[in-house]
């Protein structure tokens, strides 16, 4: 009950979680339970058994490192390979999400670079923080990300001081094959007919989590012939955006709610007509079908002090590429 009262938080244990004890002459000292990264309670247990529980926290010491490497199987097969956490990987990814559809961009011999911190205390690692800078080498350009303070907002920004936040993300589902591209004539395979596609299907396993690519409201959410489980979401200024085949979806929401841009909306499946597991996705504006794969959407913000910025990304650049071999 001490520690409950404490800290509600600290009466479930997950796995991985940090803990560190303190022993003298082979006996507990006391036990530092991390309920956050930084953030600890310290539970001493008192001569009448009594369970003491005090807060704390550690100010780590920050260390940069840098990893970069050549893409021969997939982005994060390699990266895995290459010593890169599983958790950094996605990050990196999340980074680029609006300018690159990992999907369909990403080939053999693209190139990565990565700038990351890692937290130490007292030489005892604690683990990662966040990612500072990237860079992404494909066949199409050179996608820069810098990690920017403006603000007093942490985002990343291209080379231009445009932010990479952009209103709609490259693709709904992560690491799935685009099976079906947007065409005014495709031979439907149940109706056995010629008909448009007007939209992307990206093929997955049953189940394999959509999301929405923008914030919106969502305007239907229901079963229909064709479409089998559908969304649609409205997304404001004449964008919609429609999720079909769906096996079920995200019961959280509900017809009216407002979706933000990557929340978990639905999963894969193959309801309606459809031959195998895939998503449907179609953008509309003005209710007019639009080749998500292909159609320019509006730019991110730009940064409110470029000077300040060009400074600060010319260290970072020196970084990201000069102390690679360090690492």
């Amino acid at each position: 009950q001490n520690i409950k009262k404490t800290n509600p938080s600290l009466v479930k244990i997950f796995p991985e979680q940090k803990y560190r004890t303190v022993k003298k002459n082979d006996k507990v000292i006391y036990f530092d339970l991390f309920y956050k990264q930084f953030q600890f309670a310290r539970i001493n247990l008192t001569e009448d058994n009594y369970l003491q529980v005090e807060l704390g926290e550690i100010t780590p010491e920050i260390e940069y490192k840098t990893k970069n490497g050549f893409i021969s199987h997939s982005l994060y097969e390699d990266a895995l390979d290459n010593g890169i956490d599983h958790n950094k990987i996605r990050e990196f990814v999340n980074i680029y999400a609006w300018d690159v559809d990992f999907n369909r961009d990403i080939n053999q011999g693209d190139e990565y670079h990565i700038l990351y911190e890692e937290y130490y205390k007292d030489g005892e690692f604690f683990g990662n923080g966040r990612i500072i800078a990237a860079h992404l080498k494909t066949r199409r350009d050179n996608f820069f990300a810098f990690g920017f303070l403006d603000e007093k907002e942490f985002s990343y920004y291209d080379e231009n001081g445009k932010s990479l936040q952009k209103a709609f993300l490259k693709s709904p589902v992560e690491a799935a094959l685009v099976t079906s591209k947007f065409t005014y004539k495709r031979w439907h395979p149940i109706l056995k007919v010629n008909r448009p596609h007007r939209g992307v299907d990206y093929g997955g396993s049953l189940n394999t989590p959509v999301i929405a690519t923008s914030d919106g409201i969502l305007e239907k959410q229901r079963k229909e012939h064709a479409y089998g489980n559908v969304i649609v979401i409205n997304h404001g200024g004449g964008y919609k955006t429609l999720y079909a085949h769906l096996n079920k979806f995200n019961k959280k929401f509900n017809t009216g709610d407002e979706i933000k841009q990557g929340d978990i909306i639905g999963y894969m499946g193959t309801t309606g007509l459809s031959t195998g597991v895939h998503l449907h996705y179609e953008l509309r504006i003005n209710n007019k079908h639009q080749d998500p794969l292909t159609i320019d959407l509006p730019d991110g913000k730009k940064v409110s002090d470029m000077d300040l910025f060009n400074n600060e990304i010319n260290v970072l650049k020196n970084m990201l590429f000069n102390k690679e071999k360090e690492a």
